[in-house]
């Protein structure tokens, strides 16, 4: 994907594009060459699961939740990821989780972070988090 096109797929979830010149590793989420605030990450998240186009997108983030990265939220839609440490003390990282509930037809959104753990142990949080409005408890 050339970054002319990427900056227009970020605009239309209502991100700011790639910094012009980027790097490969820039591009896809590698150190904080490209920042988004965590905010407009969920916004744009919200867009995209709403959308026909983004069906494999859903599917995944389901898989994720039964038996990947996610599978410790343990239910909803499920994104997890890594991103660097931007505050003090440092961490080697801090840990995201983007999710969604009910899976089927979400009405809530939930986006956690964690310093200094992957994803994978952000998800952890996030399930408790959306077991609590599930059970309303």
């Amino acid at each position: 994907m050339r970054q002319a096109d990427l900056a227009s797929v970020a605009q239309r979830y209502g991100l700011d594009g790639p910094p012009v010149g980027a790097s490969a590793d820039t591009l896809i989420g590698l150190g904080s060459g490209w920042t988004i605030a965590p905010v407009a990450l969920a916004r744009a998240y919200c867009r995209l699961i709403q959308e026909p186009r983004a069906a494999d997108v859903v599917r995944g983030m389901a898989l994720s939740a039964r038996a990947g990265t996610g599978r410790a939220a343990g239910l909803g839609l499920v994104k997890t990821g890594t991103a660097p440490c931007a505050h003090e003390p440092r961490a080697p990282g801090d840990g995201y989780t983007m999710a969604f509930y009910p899976a089927e037809a979400p009405r809530y959104a939930l986006l956690v972070r964690v310093h200094g753990v992957p994803g994978a142990e952000a998800a952890r949080v996030a399930g408790k988090m959306l077991r609590v409005i599930r059970d309303g408890k």
